[in-house]
């Protein structure tokens, strides 16, 4: 089991590295695409709506090592989009774009 795993990853690592190239710095946008592919999806589109999908505030914080609170001062500032959850009246997310954006080093946070 744990080759079979092992054989797993190498494959993802070299889709990733043929999607992106050797950069080391992988662009969030690339690697949910490759896993996409991966998958078989057969709209290669699904992969850009995920990240138009909101996320929740914790989730920004988390993925951003930051607090909740520094999530509410940074989309006050424009830093993060804010954006409706749909099917939930006055709800606010967050835009993936906005923060693969400052994962990816595109955006001074």
């Amino acid at each position: 089991m744990k080759a079979a795993t092992e054989a797993a990853l190498k494959a993802i690592e070299t889709s990733i590295v043929t999607m992106c190239g050797d950069d080391a710095s992988l662009k969030m946008e690339n690697v949910i695409r490759a896993f996409a592919v991966m998958r078989g999806d057969k709209r290669a589109d699904q992969a850009e709506a995920d990240l138009d999908t909101p996320m929740t505030r914790a989730e920004v914080a988390a993925a951003l090592r930051v607090s909740k609170v520094t999530v509410t001062a940074w989309a006050k500032r424009g830093i993060i989009r804010r954006m409706a959850i749909p099917g939930r009246r006055k709800a606010v997310g967050y835009s993936r774009k906005s923060v693969a954006a400052i994962l990816n080093g595109e955006v001074a946070a």
